[in-house]
């Protein structure tokens, strides 16, 4: 399956030219009334950030946009990380924002709250190697509550899914479960696919965990996490 992302422009707005006139209606329906759910053009989407391969995938709804932001998107060590990902490319940090480079940077602390008993559980090293999160929607907002539908990226992004799958990855559904059981029926079936009991509060721990719910089954996906290497 192809990958679109390689196709992205190397200025703003950040779109894929497919995706150009949908997001701009999406945008213009929606208006000032419901800025919240405007979608970014001047700020790098992210399809996915870490190991493509990796033994456990995290599926949220789309990047989060917020006001307070003041870092960086579009050039410096952000934008070389993020277009590195794009491509699959090797890196020490595959799921960068767990990269000291951006300590700073507001996905950084969400991530790193959101990660929750997997960071403090699992050697950094080998945690940034072995997860990977795919987002619904690549182009970010303040909320992903309202998304447009049938945008360029889907098909490659369903791939990546059902790549997991066949992998026999563990995939952990942080948020829009709905959403993603209709975009791949399979998920609903497949017994290594595990939901939050608090999708509000994304936060992968023993207690969010909606199946397993066990500190034992915890265990194990620590544990999955910290032997195999990349």
């Amino acid at each position: 399956t192809k990958n679109p992302w390689l196709n992205m422009p190397s200025k703003s707005p950040y779109v894929l030219k497919e995706d150009l006139d949908k997001i701009e209606t999406f945008n213009k329906k929606l208006g000032k009334k419901y800025k919240i759910f405007l979608l970014q053009t001047n700020r790098l989407p992210e399809p996915f950030v870490g190991n493509h391969e990796a033994p456990v995938v995290l599926l949220n709804l789309n990047p989060k946009f917020v006001d307070c932001d003041k870092t960086s998107q579009t050039d410096g060590d952000f934008s070389e990380l993020c277009r590195a990902n794009w491509s699959h490319k090797t890196a020490k940090y595959k799921f960068y924002y767990l990269d000291p480079k951006l300590k700073c940077h507001c996905g950084s602390k969400w991530w790193e709250s959101r990660l929750g008993d997997l960071v403090k559980r699992v050697d950094r090293a080998r945690l940034v190697r072995n997860i990977f999160a795919i987002e619904f929607c690549a182009y970010p907002s303040e909320s992903g509550r309202k998304l447009p539908k049938e945008l360029t990226g889907d098909k490659y992004r369903n791939y990546l899914v059902e790549s997991a799958i066949n992998r026999d990855a563990t995939i952990i559904i942080m948020q829009g479960t709905k959403r993603w059981h209709e975009a791949i029926p399979k998920l609903k079936g497949y017994e290594k696919t595990f939901e939050l009991r608090n999708p509000q509060n994304p936060t992968i721990t023993a207690a969010n965990l909606y199946r397993p719910a066990t500190e034992e089954d915890f265990k194990k996906l620590t544990t999955r996490l910290s032997r195999i290497r990349f």
